[in-house]
Formats: structure tokens, sequence, C-alpha cells
């Protein structure tokens, strides 16, 4: 039951977050600029198409891109060569694994 729970409450906070990006595209469709996510998650939720589809919306409208994730958590929806050619420089992929030692320092 907490497991659950556990997922139920993931893909609530996934849900609004994809929300706010929604809202953030609408709101300054004049004037896009970058959008910085982090997450390797691009599979749909319950409720949602999930981020990668907020992306590619965002991406359609003009909008820069940046991901930052961890290599190991990184959908291979995010590294497909043809959709990411389609968007050139205006999408990239900013792993994490590569400052893993500035991220940890104490």
């Amino acid at each position: 039951m907490v497991s659950m729970r556990r997922g139920y409450v993931e893909d609530l906070v996934d849900e609004t977050l994809q929300t706010r990006i929604a809202e953030a595209v609408m709101e300054h469709f004049q004037e896009q600029g970058t959008i910085v996510l982090a997450t390797g998650d691009a599979k749909p939720a319950q409720y949602s198409d999930g981020f990668f589809r907020y992306v590619e919306r965002a991406l359609r409208m003009g909008w820069n891109v940046e991901l930052v994730a961890w290599r190991g958590s990184l959908s291979s929806s995010w590294t497909n060569t043809n959709w990411t050619a389609t968007w050139n420089d205006r999408f990239r992929i900013i792993e994490l694994d590569s400052f893993i030692f500035d991220l940890l320092q104490v």
C-alpha cells in the first residue's frame, strides 16, 4: 500500500509540473525562453501525456529546452536521434554524471 501511495504522489507531482510547463508556455507564447527540466522520465501518466509530450509541444512553440538527468535514468525517447535532430540546438541534454563529484562534495 505504501509503494502504491508513493507512486500516486509521484505521478501527482509530475502531472502538476507538466501543467505548470503548459501554463508557462501559454502565458509567455510571445516571448519564448528556456525551460530547464530535471527528469529522465518520458512516459505518460494516468492523467497526463508525460514530460516528453509537454517538452515537444514547447519546442514546437519556439521554446528552448534543457533536460538535466542522470544517464542511467534517461529514457530513450529523449535520446532518439531522429527526434533530437528535429530541434537542432533548441534541445539539449545535460547529463549529471559528469558533475557527480561536485554535487556530492560536502
